[in-house]
């Protein structure tokens, strides 16, 4: 154990501060996105720093041109940026971000049996159902991307307050496809500008209608020349071990056996997105509940229309919501009670290095890899009180003699460095 990985405000712990599973996780689409979106759960979360930086290294490896911006967006804690992402850099933050979140949800014990992403969504419950590794995630994210913003104008997406068959006969006629079944009552279609502005004219004025602020008529035909280039993208994708997370498909409405190739991905973006029939897929397997996880959670009312059917409840896991990833757990924690569903919490541990107790503290976010072993960050935020600094060490080989108060999270860190390296020898 390497003293010098720890943060100036960590503690190392050695379980999870939650037991809670058979949860679906529900990843957003590209909508999700808005300018001065920031991602908070960079907040006294090492392990979330720790895995965004890691997709960015991936991205500076394949020299992505939207690197910086992107890597700047993922900073912005504060939500200080104004100015919108480029179309590719979007796409990847909205990945990143997902990924980070449902990784720091899994380590913290609130494990998924089911994942189902909506669109660009997908690409992420396909990495946490180990279909895909981050990496073969993030390089056929960052190649789609980039050919949409070479492609440019390939047709419009407009979102539609009226279900599937009421509409069907004005498609056929105005030269439109079906692109995104959302609900019962909401449905995207997809056409060229012109094809979208006849069907606009004729739907009844009392329907809602609202065009997407995108330049590809994604999930229809006409995305058809981006599909045919990554079917021949030269890269071997990757798969994680066999794991034990069901992949509903958005492209089949089932579950998903077989691998996730480029053929795989070239269909999942010239075919329409079947959410609403996937999230009845989920139903059927009667999770305990449904976790949204998005930078900005939009699909929870399509959601919860067709949830509502099963009375399974919804919990929105945003990277904006509270402050970090201790307050993004706190606001799900909460959420679950409030539907009366009770989330295990597991009891403070000591972490023992050979035998050795170190320390006692209440765990909670988030996890890092030790020798092969996941162990736990907590960070310090209380006053430690006086008559717990000072004691003596004793003849017990498993005390420990504590320094003067602690006043600093550099006094901390100094502390536990000088603990580790009396007890086990460590430089």
């Amino acid at each position: 154990l390497n003293t010098k990985e720890l943060s100036d405000s960590d503690l190392i712990l050695e379980s999870s501060p939650f037991s809670f599973n058979d949860v679906a996780f529900v990843f957003d689409g590209q909508g999700c996105y808005q300018p001065g979106l920031g991602c908070k759960i960079w907040n006294e979360s090492t392990y979330a720093q720790e895995l965004i930086s890691h997709c960015l290294d991936v991205l500076k490896d394949i020299q992505y041109p939207h690197l910086s911006e992107l890597a700047q967006a993922l900073h912005d804690e504060a939500n200080l940026l104004s100015d919108p992402l480029s179309p590719s850099a979007q796409q990847l933050f909205i990945a990143i971000t997902e990924f980070s979140i449902a990784q720091c949800l899994i380590a913290s014990g609130i494990s998924p049996t089911l994942v189902v992403g909506h669109s660009l969504g997908e690409y992420v419950a396909a990495v946490i159902a180990g279909k895909l590794t981050i990496e073969s995630c993030l390089l056929l994210l960052a190649r789609r991307s980039l050919l949409i913003e070479r492609y440019g104008n390939c047709g419009q997406l407009l979102a539609v307050g009226a279900s599937v068959e009421s509409i069907t006969s004005l498609l056929h006629e105005y030269n439109c496809e079906f692109a995104l079944l959302n609900s019962t009552q909401s449905t995207v279609i997809g056409g060229t500008e012109e094809a979208i502005q006849a069907f606009t004219d004729v739907l009844e004025p009392d329907i809602v209608r609202h065009r997407l602020n995108l330049t590809v008529a994604y999930h229809t035909s006409l995305a058809s020349p981006i599909a045919d280039e990554i079917e021949q993208f030269s890269i071997s994708l990757e798969t994680t071990p066999k794991s034990n997370i069901s992949f509903i498909s958005c492209l089949s409405a089932s579950e998903y056996l077989g691998e996730t190739d480029l053929h795989y991905w070239s269909d999942q973006l010239r075919n329409p997105v079947l959410f609403a029939d996937a999230v009845e897929v989920v139903c059927s397997f009667k999770p305990t509940c449904i976790i949204e996880i998005s930078p900005r959670c939009i699909l929870h009312s399509h959601i919860r229309q067709v949830a509502s059917k099963s009375d399974i409840p919804l919990v929105l896991a945003s990277a904006n919501d509270g402050d970090g990833l201790r307050g993004l757990l706190q606001s799900i924690t909460d959420q679950l009670s409030d539907k009366n569903i009770q989330v295990s919490q597991v009891s403070p541990v000591t972490l023992s290095i050979e035998n050795h107790k170190i320390i006692n503290y209440d765990p909670f976010v988030p996890v890092c890899g030790v020798g092969g072993e996941s162990y736990w960050y907590c960070p310090i935020n209380r006053e430690v009180p006086k008559d717990e600094l000072d004691p003596q060490r004793t003849s017990d080989s498993n005390a420990i003699q504590t320094t003067p108060e602690v006043t600093s999270n550099h006094d901390t860190r100094t502390f536990l460095v000088d603990t580790f390296t009396s007890i086990c020898g460590i430089d």
